[in-house]
């Protein structure tokens, strides 16, 4: 090659830029059709991604065409690819994650999973060895995109003169991006974002939700869209959402035991009891002989997605936030927390679970509750057996401590997690390539420690004054193929039993009305007969006559869902103007209430999350 025609090569930046152009093209479209997106949808999200793409590479050409030192301009291109090989890495690792959890890869999801360290984690890393293929292949591109952006830098970057750059094109490059990107974010300002944008504006606090509407009128709207619980009212418009009771109920006779067994990845589709005609039902026993003397919710949602939303949602009776994790991002804000207010009237309250640090749990529970069984941190093996033998010995101890207080306790299983391990014939762990196979394993074999727990509660001389709870964190799927960061009945529908003595349940039945989780701390504060002010956003499932409707939120950082009645609104996004309104996803009843407009629900979230920004959600001096 001659001097004359090495000058006539291609700038570096500009091979970079278009090759990374083509990558998120194509990612997008796979991502687009895997969550079903419109043919708009799919063109909007892609010409923003392609203006914001072209802005980023643009201003780099811009820079270096301003600066005429050689090796300034090396080390321009230098900054260049390496930012463009750092989207590139981002570009194939957010779509990953967030098929994995449903969030993408952000200040919000790192902290949770303290920080980088996510990539370090079986939550991670089992569904990566289960697809390795796939990954592989990921990887390996990016691995050859990086050799081969550091060859074109040795050959080209370090001698600027081989690569003119034209006025003109330094300039119309960026103009471009900006044009385009800026043109469909004023038209489309709900349009997927790149993660470097999500990233950014968490990083910087520029993410924060805005009410678009005065206060008082904020108030007024989300309030009409809660309702209040029957016989209340609304207490301060300083924390909008607290309700105290016009006139308390009395207080039960004997405050019933209450435990809440939380089961991980629990597939409401995959239980018997909550979808009799389902495929791939699995068998427990243990979960089954629950439901056949209880109440059982074939329309029960969980409120987020994974599992510590899915904590937060059962222990406080919140929403979760459209787009950052409660349990992670916002530890300043006050939530009305079972723990800590059951203990505070009067209960014995615990955690028992494995590990607490898993999917980080910690200022949701240390300080909150009265005991933490971990058996992690206790240095005891990770596994359900010992998680049962703990619960037992920590129920013995506080049946013999002498203060005769009733029980509020939350029990957390380990398995069936993705990708679903369970114990062979040899009593080692192993999992296979059908995730349905897996999963029918792993639950069973959970299910038997929870066998001996129900054993030993139904022991105790207080049974007859005990109310067991059982419903997933969340559930999640067979088939990763069909992963979305959408709340779908995939990863959302676990199903819930509520089984107790007849005196306070009643008599076994099923219930097909809209639930979710932030519905259990309503129940479980009505169930202990604690009628001092609250925060919760659910529904009494035991009252025959609650006044908020039967219905259930989830919401997810890839959209939001609303069930009423016989109809499932889902808006992908939170946008109210992608909204689709389908008949129900699941088993369901005709409700009292018609379902709210779109723009309804999207305001209700928006001003929720506001709330939650603002720490004018739960105010605990209420309770004194």
């Amino acid at each position: 090659m001659t001097e004359t025609t090495r000058k006539h090569s291609t700038h570096p930046i500009v091979t970079a830029l278009l090759l990374l152009v083509i990558l998120r093209i194509c990612v997008l479209a796979v991502s687009s059709f895997i969550n079903r997106e419109s043919l708009w949808g799919w063109a909007t999200a892609t010409g923003f991604h392609l203006g914001m793409t072209l802005l980023i590479g643009g201003l780099f050409l811009l820079v270096w065409k301003l600066v005429y030192l050689s090796p300034l301009r090396a080390l321009v291109t230098a900054a260049a690819l390496i930012a463009l090989s750092a989207l590139l890495f981002l570009s194939l690792s957010d779509p990953i994650l967030f098929a994995i959890i449903g969030e993408r890869l952000t200040p919000s999801t790192l902290r949770h999973f303290a920080g980088w360290g996510l990539f370090q984690s079986d939550y991670f890393w089992k569904p990566v060895i289960a697809y390795w293929p796939a990954v592989l292949s990921g990887v390996s591109f990016l691995a050859l995109f990086i050799l081969w952006m550091l060859w074109q830098f040795v050959r080209l970057g370090l001698r600027p003169s081989l690569t003119p750059l034209s006025w003109r094109a330094a300039f119309l490059t960026p103009m471009a991006g900006a044009v385009l990107a800026g043109g469909i974010f004023y038209v489309f300002p709900q349009v997927l974002q790149p993660v470097e944008m999500d990233y950014l504006a968490q990083a910087t606090g520029a993410d924060g939700a805005r009410l678009g509407m005065s206060e008082a009128d904020a108030i007024k709207s989300i309030r009409n869209f809660a309702g209040l619980p029957q016989g209340a009212e609304w207490a301060d418009d300083t924390y909008p959402l607290i309700y105290r009771w016009r006139e308390p109920p009395a207080a039960p006779a004997v405050k019933p035991d209450i435990f809440v067994f939380v089961v991980e990845s629990m597939r409401g589709e995959s239980l018997k009891p909550t979808n009799p005609g389902g495929q791939n039902l699995v068998s427990v026993p243990a979960i089954e002989d629950m439901a056949a003397h209880g109440v059982v919710f074939q329309h029960f949602l969980s409120n987020g997605f994974p599992s510590g939303p899915g904590f937060v949602g059962i222990s406080s009776g919140a929403w979760m936030h459209p787009v950052k994790r409660l349990d992670a991002a916002y530890p300043d804000t006050a939530f009305d927390r079972l723990g800590s207010r059951l203990r505070s009237d009067g209960y014995h309250t615990g955690v028992i679970t494995y590990d607490v640090r898993y999917d980080d749990k910690t200022r949701w529970v240390y300080n909150v509750f009265e005991d933490v069984v971990d058996g992690v941190a206790k240095g005891l093996p990770s596994s359900d057996a010992v998680t049962a033998d703990e619960f037992i010995k920590w129920v013995g101890a506080a049946d013999g401590d002498g203060s005769n207080k009733p029980i509020f306790g939350m029990y957390f299983t380990k398995e069936p997690h993705l990708p679903y391990a369970y114990q062979d014939d040899s009593g080692g762990w192993t999992f296979g390539k059908d995730l349905a196979v897996n999963y029918a394993h792993s639950i069973h074999g959970m299910d038997a420690q929870l066998a001996r727990v129900f054993a030993a509660l139904k022991q105790r001389a207080r049974w007859k004054d005990t109310v067991v709870i059982i419903l997933g964190d969340h559930a999640n799927f067979l088939n990763q193929g069909t992963s979305t960061g959408q709340p779908v009945n995939d990863t959302n529908f676990t199903g819930a039993i509520i089984s107790g003595g007849s005196a306070i349940i009643g008599q076994p039945r099923i219930n097909q009305e809209p639930s979710s989780q932030s519905d259990i701390a309503t129940t479980v504060l009505a169930l202990a007969g604690d009628w001092r002010p609250a925060m919760t956003l659910g529904r009494d499932l035991l009252s025959a006559s609650p006044a908020r409707p039967p219905r259930a939120l989830a919401i997810r950082n890839g959209g939001s869902r609303l069930d009423v009645g016989l109809e499932t609104m889902m808006l992908p996004g939170h946008s109210a103007t992608r909204a689709v309104l389908t008949p129900s996803l699941l088993p369901s009843v005709p409700g009292t209430q018609a379902m709210p407009p779109a723009g309804e629900v999207a305001d209700a979230i928006r001003i929720w999350a506001w709330l939650i920004e603002h720490n004018r959600v739960w105010n605990p001096d209420v309770l004194k």
